[in-house]
């Protein structure tokens, strides 16, 4: 599996600790092969009310990041990787679910579409496991779906989530509550403090990928009409 440092993250659209070595290796499919198991409808209500909890498990020291999905269809998020030189950070944005068209794959799928200003910034993909409510999300480039940052959907915010960007909205504003154990700054550290309540929806988790193959669409014409 290769590592690239030039990918974009999520919002332009879940013991390491502070001695933490290069945390893993990039998840990495062929563009095609690989599908959201969430259908587009779904898409809202799994992820309003919710946090993303999260780490770039593929490269960097495993730096924790969060992000808030409204229930309105709006998003913040508190992300940065220091290890890699790039400081926390707030942004916002909208979000939902779409069905994208591919004539190339000659299918239908669902994405998690991002929006700033009314506009489309970009889809992606995301692979959620509701029996330990864990999310992985992943973009395309390069014929490729990469893995981006992974993590779990949990019901509060962490507690670091202010000490790492000062100008997140407050928890009471955003209608979340606060998981006070939740304080380290990398991923491992913090769910070993706490795991959080993590939000576990089988009803919307696809069991197989929720695609459309168009050549299923064609009926040929009876003989008589031809």
């Amino acid at each position: 599996m290769s590592k690239i440092k030039s990918i974009a993250t999520l919002a332009t659209v879940m013991a390491l600790g502070a001695s933490a070595i290069s945390a893993g290796t990039r998840d990495i499919h062929k563009f095609g092969e690989f599908f959201q198991n969430v259908k587009a409808e779904h898409v809202q209500p799994l992820l309003g009310g919710a946090a993303f909890v999260s780490e770039m498990d593929f490269e960097g020291d495993g730096e924790v990041a969060v992000y808030w999905f409204g229930r309105d269809g709006m998003a913040i998020s508190c992300q940065g990787t220091p290890s890699l030189e790039k400081d926390y950070g707030i942004a916002k944005w909208a979000f939902s679910g779409a069905v994208q068209t591919n004539k190339f794959l000659r299918t239908k799928y669902p994405v998690l579409q991002i929006n700033k200003a009314g506009k489309n910034e970009g889809f992606q993909h995301i692979s959620y496991d509701a029996s330990t409510g864990s999310l992985t999300n992943y973009v395309y480039q390069n014929l490729r779906l990469w893995e981006m940052r992974t993590g779990h959907l949990q019901s509060e915010l962490p507690a670091v989530t202010w000490e790492l960007c000062p100008d997140f909205p407050s928890a009471k504003s955003l209608g979340a509550r606060v998981n006070k154990k939740q304080t380290a700054k990398y991923y491992l550290d913090l769910i070993k403090q706490d795991p959080g309540t993590r939000v576990m929806k089988p009803e919307y988790e696809a069991k197989e990928p929720p695609i459309v193959r168009l050549d299923l669409d064609f009926q040929p014409m009876p003989a008589q009409d031809r």
